[in-house]
C-alpha cells in the first residue's frame, strides 16, 4: 500500500503537533551529544518557543506534512531570513545559526512503498 503524504499549511490545532515535533528533534540532539545547538532542555518549556510557534502558524509562515490520516510528521517554516525577530548577539544557543527548515520526527510512520520509474 502507498503512502500519501501531503503538505499544508499549518493551522492553529497543529500547534501541539510542531511542539512535540520540536521536542523530539532536540531530545534526538541531546542523545547524539548535539545539546549546543537547541539547548538541553525541549523548545515546549520555553515560552518564547511557544510563542514563536503561534506566530508562525498566524502569520502564515508554517507548513505541515501530513499523512492520509491528517497526521502531522513533519514541519517547515517559511519565511524571511533572518526572521525578523533574529538578534544574533542576543540570540539564545538554541536559535543562533537557525534557518527555516523541514523539522523531522523519530515518530513511528509508515514507511513509503518504493516506485519505479517507467
Amino acid at each position: 500500500m502507498a503512502v500519501t503524504w501531503s503538505i499544508r499549511p499549518a493551522e492553529p490545532v497543529d500547534a501541539e503537533s510542531i511542539l512535540a515535533i520540536s521536542d523530539d528533534a532536540a531530545a534526538w540532539l541531546v542523545d547524539h551529544g548535539l545539546s549546543d545547538q537547541w539547548g538541553p532542555e525541549p523548545p515546549s518549556s520555553e515560552p518564547s518557543f511557544v510563542s514563536r510557534v503561534s506566530s508562525w502558524i498566524a502569520d502564515g509562515e508554517a507548513a505541515v506534512a501530513v499523512d492520509a490520516n491528517g497526521d502531522v510528521h513533519g514541519y517547515a517554516i517559511i519565511g524571511c531570513l533572518p526572521p525578523p525577530y533574529y538578534d544574533e548577539a542576543a540570540a539564545s544557543p538554541r536559535m543562533r545559526g537557525s534557518a527555516p527548515t523541514l523539522q523531522p520526527t523519530n515518530r513511528p510512520h509508515p514507511t513509503p512503498e518504493p516506485t519505479t520509474s517507467r
